[in-house]
């Protein structure tokens, strides 16, 4: 899986999540990878309202 970036990034971000969820990775996992990809707040917030 690459790394989400350009204008989409948020959406990227979105989609790698739920790749990962359907995958049978847990939350903690999912976010602990896209932490270590350093990705834009704006992109890790998004995510984080798609879990709620």
């Amino acid at each position: 899986m690459k790394k989400p970036g350009g204008e989409s990034v948020q959406k990227e971000a979105v989609r790698t999540m739920n790749r990962l969820m359907r995958a049978g990775f847990s939350s903690n996992a999912i976010f602990k990878v896209l932490r270590a990809w350093d990705l834009p707040e704006e992109a890790l917030a998004g995510v984080e309202e798609e879990m709620d």
